[in-house]
């Protein structure tokens, strides 16, 4: 399992690969239709509708305009391009690719040297203290709190997870319950 952290600062694609670096973890590889959609609501839930850095970029990479994830493998087979993409920068490794919120997160080509937000990842084995993991399909981990003086509106719940990360958990099948 993976875990996210949304990042509201903004940074550079290698700042911002050298943060997610300093906590043990990658920017955000999207590789699969699975981890978009994890990707879209871990976003969605943010107040911004511009770019988002994820972990595409061709700066590791020996041949220009040659996007790798920053694990090294290759696009794969469930790019979420938007329209007219990937629409390269130039020939000097300098393309990394961001999300666009307000485009349903489909991914557009940047120049490394813009600032955008972010989001990390990292194994499951490694989240946070204080917070449970849920072996599920998905993976997640989860904090419950229990004691009422701890407890706040939906609103100030929701800006607090937010603020830590994360989000309010949402039950999208009978197994989460």
């Amino acid at each position: 399992g993976r875990c996210y952290k949304y990042y509201t600062t903004d940074m550079k694609w290698s700042d911002a690969k050298a943060e997610c670096a300093v906590h043990s973890g990658n920017l955000a590889v999207l590789d699969t239709k699975e981890k978009q959609d994890v990707f879209k609501e871990i976003v969605s839930c943010k107040d911004y509708d511009a770019g988002v850095w994820i972990g595409l970029s061709d700066t590791n990479s020996t041949t220009p305009q040659d996007l790798r994830w920053v694990t090294g493998a290759s696009v794969g087979s469930s790019p979420n391009w938007d329209d007219n993409q990937p629409d390269y920068i130039g020939g000097d490794n300098n393309n990394c690719v961001r999300a666009i919120t307000v485009r349903h997160y489909a991914w557009a080509v940047d120049d490394c040297s813009n600032d955008n937000k972010f989001v990390c990842e990292k194994d499951q084995g490694e989240c946070a203290d204080g917070w449970d993991d849920y072996g599920g399909e998905t993976n997640y981990c989860y904090q419950m709190v229990t004691e009422q003086s701890q407890w706040l509106t939906w609103s100030d719940a929701r800006n607090r997870c937010a603020a830590m990360g994360g989000q309010l958990m949402k039950i999208t099948n009978d197994a989460e319950q």
